[in-house]
């Protein structure tokens, strides 16, 4: 109706009726653009409603983004409150975490945590060779005693092995 009042004086006499008869709209596939055809008593009349309605729609749309646009910032507006008091909240309970775990400083907690474990894998790899260590200590007393047992005398095994290798397998025997 408002496209109707805007048209020029010489063509007030159309009616809603006549208009819509008159008028064909399609889409262009997907796109959003609008054809719009006229079929007037003359190219003036045609030119001159398919202007208004052309008019008539852009103000419509515009008015129409602006109402979509002020409802958003409204929305905005009264949810900003409320999400400002879940943030001070969420950073309040965040600050708590960190102070009961003794988490104030996280990545100086990580890093303390890298260092502490590398220095575990070093141990844990000291205790390999460690046993490695033992494992061939005790095949070597293996060996002394054995070679005790088919008849050689101490001094013999002193003389072959050391006196401190024989008296440390002997020792390992007897724990054993």
């Amino acid at each position: 109706m408002q496209a109707i009042d805007s048209l020029p004086s010489d063509l007030q006499d159309l009616t809603f009726e006549q208009l819509t008869r008159n008028l064909s709209i399609e889409q262009a596939g997907e796109t959003g653009i609008l054809t719009l055809r006229y079929m007037g008593r003359s190219p003036a009349e045609a030119k001159h409603v398919l202007t208004i309605l052309g008019k008539t729609y852009t103000e419509y749309s515009l008015a129409r983004q602006k109402l979509e646009a002020t409802k958003g910032i409204r929305l905005i507006e009264r949810k900003l409150p409320e999400t400002g008091l879940a943030l001070r909240q969420a950073g309040t309970s965040l600050r708590q975490f960190r102070e009961k775990n003794r988490l104030n400083d996280p990545e100086a907690l990580a890093t303390g945590l890298i260092s502490q474990q590398q220095g575990l894998e070093a141990r844990y790899q000291e205790g390999v060779i460690a046993c490695h260590a033992m494992e061939t200590l005790r095949s070597t007393n293996i060996q002394v005693l054995g070679v005790a047992a088919n008849g050689y005398s101490l001094s013999d095994l002193y003389g072959y092995y050391g006196k401190a290798e024989v008296e440390a397998g002997a020792d390992q025997v007897e724990m054993s």
